[in-house]
């Protein structure tokens, strides 16, 4: 006996993966950072611990209301098949980045600050790793 497979439709099915694909790396990134606040680090390679606060607090660090972690959000466009992940609160980028070269950042109100680097979004393996497997489950279901 012989089984062919069938072409017929291909590039339909084909496109349709890719934009399943496309939706379920948007919530998988998403997902990954919004993890980082549990951890309290980030994960590229290996895991990095946030540098701890100088006073001691109730919650966990960069969680008080979980306000910036909630602000993580993801945006797809299945026809130019990107996903985004980002977040639109102004603080965001000098806890994610930490004060400009490592130095002194400056307040609106006026004073200085020290803000170590908190990473929460950014390149990751890991996260690599995930959307790699996602897109080859997406391949192998067009020949099952």
């Amino acid at each position: 006996m012989v089984e062919g497979f069938r072409f017929q439709g291909l590039e339909n099915r084909s496109k349709a993966a890719m934009r399943k694909a496309i939706s379920l790396i948007g919530i998988s990134a998403r997902e990954f950072f919004k993890g980082q606040f549990y951890q309290e680090g980030f994960t590229n390679r290996g895991y990095v611990r946030w540098k701890d606060r100088k006073r001691k607090a109730s919650h966990p660090i960069l969680t008080k209301s979980g306000a910036l972690r909630d602000s993580i959000k993801s945006k797809t466009s299945k026809a130019a098949l990107t996903a985004t992940v980002f977040t639109t609160l102004e603080y965001s980028e000098i806890h994610n980045e930490g004060s400009p070269d490592g130095g002194i950042g400056k307040l609106p109100q006026g004073g200085t600050f020290k803000m170590p680097k908190r990473q929460f979004i950014g390149d990751s393996q890991k996260l690599d790793k995930g959307v790699e497997m996602i897109i080859e489950n997406e391949i192998d279901n067009l020949f099952i």
